[in-house]
């Protein structure tokens, strides 16, 4: 796993130099939801989970 405090340094720089991107982990299903926050708990998704109703 890459490490995640040079990860976010880098971050931070990029977003003080105005280039910093979102990074959308994937799109699940809205009924997936419960599943999808647990993952976010436990720190299995790097960047964002967008939840949309028709999971597309």
């Amino acid at each position: 796993m890459p490490d995640q405090r040079a990860m976010a340094a880098d971050l931070f720089t990029a977003a003080a130099r105005g280039e910093a991107e979102e990074i959308v982990h994937e799109v699940p299903l809205l009924w997936r939801e419960v599943l999808d926050h647990k993952k976010l708990e436990v720190g299995e998704v790097l960047g964002k989970i967008a939840l949309t109703p028709s999971g597309s």
